[in-house]
């Protein structure tokens, strides 16, 4: 019996020593990325720990010689790979951030990658697989996919935007798929909810979370001055975004010039094929700047058509998502495409003369013209600037509604009801969280909130309470780098041990 741990930068050996030596797994396979997070001398030398080199899939490239050697795929199989192709199709055709790749090499992609980890999971006799975050990228997620398929036991460590300001450093919440990511918090609530006269001691950085989201609340309303201070810094971060360690901004924008300029130096074909640049790494390059000439409207472009609150509207705040990010895809299911979830909420409140505020993520540079032209047509949409805060808008606000944002989480503290859609949000079963399925249930909530919702703050710290238990704290100093003799990480590691210990 063996393990594979996926995109576990931080923790992978004390994991894997864990597995071999405490729950008697064989050996742990490793993925490794070399160039990308990792150097191959920073590898631990272990008879127990074997390495999986997936950077050239991680690329998107296909070995068409090792395909040939691999089994082919039944047509049970098949069927069941179904029901994640769509997301999959999704996550692989948006290359440097845009869908610029053909429907057909996306499909070749899927039966390959599936072909690749059937294979490496019947031959290696994997039953346990784990990752540290929702599994986003193509090559992660058809892993997923198959482990589902093959009914493998899956530990997913999901981030939920509760962390040290300004640091990678938050909690993790553990789920056996995407959908279930969050079941054991609510379960933990449910069960505080039967006690009598408990006290809950928040701790650590949920106690530092939740005393800062009080804070928060009562700097919601800012003047003029403040708002004019925090415009100047919303541009000085808009500048800087592209140069972070985001992989799609990474991907696309920071890289932006270099591909511009390799399409201006290497125009000839004939020139292109005898240089390090393949003739698909061309031809993406020019899908991505016909894409971004013809089919992207910029933030600049959208706060133009954007304006202030205004203070008579009765509105529900939706502020808009990054995209693409794994909280949008594949972790939001069925909503996924966040113009689903607004076009469900906007029917729903035809009825109710009561406005949609969307708001674009101040750090997205571009978003499609059809998903804009798309959310006018509805009728009950207004456009805010990006420079307004959301705790101004969620001050003011009726609701808040979003499929897996922070400002679902943000939402009780307001005293605001938040309303998501399908089931990936993380914080399942939260104070003042509102599920909406379809239109019919729609109506129902907004009713229900019409009528008058209270958060009791009480039971909101007892939910915070919930999540310190079952959810595991990852301490690092970046996203891929942690020092692991500080305390904390050795708290990180003992907290991973329990949650192992407790699902397998």
């Amino acid at each position: 019996m063996n393990a594979l741990l996926l995109n576990i930068a931080s923790y992978k050996y004390e994991i894997g020593d864990y597995l071999v030596k405490d729950k008697n797994f064989e050996n742990v396979y490793i993925t490794y990325l070399p160039g990308i997070y990792e150097e191959k001398d920073d590898l631990m030398d272990s008879n127990h720990i074997k390495y999986v080199e997936i950077e050239e899939m991680m690329r998107g490239k296909i070995d068409i010689e090792a395909e040939s050697k691999l089994r082919p795929l039944g047509k049970v199989f098949l069927e069941k790979a179904l029901e994640y192709r769509s997301t999959f199709i999704t996550l692989d055709s948006y290359r440097f951030a845009y869908p610029i790749a053909s429907i057909d090499e996306c499909e070749r992609n899927y039966l390959y990658y599936l072909k690749y980890w059937n294979e490496f999971f019947l031959q290696n006799n994997i039953e346990f697989i784990m990752f540290d975050d929702t599994p986003h990228w193509p090559i992660m997620y058809s892993a997923y996919a198959v482990a589902r398929i093959l009914q493998k036991k899956i530990c997913i460590l999901s981030p939920v935007g509760i962390h040290e300001p300004g640091s990678q450093s938050g909690m993790h919440i553990y789920g056996e798929s995407i959908d279930t990511v969050g079941c054991s918090v609510k379960d933990e609530y449910e069960r505080l909810c039967e006690q009598v006269d408990t006290s809950y001691e928040l701790e650590g950085v949920v106690k530092k979370y939740f005393e800062n989201s009080i804070k928060k609340v009562s700097e919601a309303t800012l003047s003029d001055a403040k708002r004019k201070e925090i415009t100047k810094q919303v541009k000085v971060e808009k500048f800087n975004a592209p140069k972070g360690n985001h992989p799609y901004f990474v991907a696309s924008f920071h890289n932006l010039k270099f591909l511009m300029s390799a399409l201006i130096k290497y125009k000839s074909i004939d020139r292109y094929k005898n240089n390090k640049y393949g003739y698909k790494e061309i031809r993406d390059l020019k899908r991505l700047s016909l894409y971004y000439k013809y089919d992207l409207v910029s933030l600049k472009e959208y706060d133009k058509k954007a304006q202030y609150p205004n203070k008579s509207d009765k509105y529900i705040f939706y502020p808009l998502q990054l995209w693409p990010e794994a909280t949008t895809k594949p972790q939001s299911g069925v909503f996924g495409e966040q113009y689903n979830a607004i076009q469900l909420l906007s029917y729903v409140l035809k009825d109710y003369d009561i406005k949609i505020y969307v708001k674009e993520y101040y750090l997205q540079p571009y978003r499609e013209k059809l998903f804009w032209k798309e959310l006018e047509r509805l009728g009950n949409i207004v456009y805010i600037k990006s420079d307004v805060t959301s705790g101004e808008l969620m001050e003011n606000a009726l609701a808040v509604a979003n499929q897996t944002g922070t400002c679902l989480i943000e939402a009780p503290f307001y005293g605001k009801p938040a309303i998501t859609f399908g089931d990936g949000f993380c914080l399942k079963g939260m104070p003042g969280l509102f599920e909406i399925q379809d239109a019919c249930q729609g109506k129902q909530v907004i009713e229900k909130i019409l009528d008058g919702v209270t958060i009791n703050m009480y039971d909101l710290k007892r939910y915070y309470y919930a999540i310190q238990k079952k959810a595991v704290f990852f301490n690092r100093t970046s996203l891929w780098e942690v020092d692991k003799t500080s305390e904390l990480s050795k708290k990180t590691i003992s907290e991973l041990k329990e949650l192992l210990n407790d699902i397998l």
